[in-house]
């Protein structure tokens, strides 16, 4: 996948003692040093999609109060790319909760007594859909990658007994599978998705799946 980039874009870590910067040049996203992904991708968004009027309602967004939501919520396996990302008031990412884009478009259209009955349909298909398959994105994002390939830190120190590490362990070997995509560069760094990754190794994954972004780059 390609990711859309503005044509300036410069972001830096605000840590003096672990610097990192995120810039584009050429029409590629480079990384270089420790850098947030998430905060990177935000950032992006709000580069090339503004951060004045919200992408729900229309309505304008006061000074430092725009959120992003994710199109295909974290809940059913989104990931912070910028194409699943909008920039959006408090109050429609709040009331949108775990549907997707489209979900939250029709659920806006339906009268107050209706809403919380389709809300509660969705949510129950939702949830079949993420255990049964792990997420549900579009194909043409995500392709199958040897885990061995991937460039990722080490577990920390007791991560293990992390609550996030416990919740996907569990969720691993209940269902056989993820329940997100990793997000890697171009070069096969790890972007987002570290305790997944983490947990596949130790359940021993042969493959994965990932969203590869194309023109990002890692250096170091």
């Amino acid at each position: 996948m390609y990711v859309d980039l503005p044509k300036v874009f410069s972001y830096c870590t605000s840590d003096k003692e672990h610097s990192g910067v995120a810039y584009v040049k050429d029409d590629i996203l480079y990384i270089r040093g420790p850098v947030a992904w998430q905060k990177v991708a935000y950032n992006l968004t709000f580069a090339m999609k503004g951060k004045k009027v919200c992408r729900y309602c229309g309505k304008a967004i006061k000074r430092r109060k725009a959120t992003i939501d994710h199109m295909f919520p974290r809940n059913i396996g989104g990931v912070s790319i910028p194409i699943n990302l909008l920039p959006s008031c408090s109050s429609c990412n709040s009331n949108k909760s775990d549907l997707t884009y489209h979900q939250y478009k029709i659920y806006r259209t339906l009268d107050e007594r209706k809403r919380s009955e389709y809300k509660n349909k969705i949510n129950e298909h939702n949830e079949q859909m993420r255990y049964k398959k792990g997420f549900d994105l579009p194909k043409k994002w995500v392709e199958q990658a040897d885990i061995r390939l991937i460039k990722a830190r080490s577990i920390p120190e007791n991560g293990r007994k992390q609550t996030k590490y416990r919740r996907v362990n569990r969720f691993v070997k209940n269902y056989h599978h993820v329940p997100n995509p990793l997000v890697i560069s171009q070069n096969y760094f790890l972007l987002e998705g570290h305790t997944i990754y983490w947990v596949a190794l130790d359940s021993g994954f042969k493959t994965i799946p990932v969203i590869r972004l194309e023109n990002v780059i890692v250096e170091f």
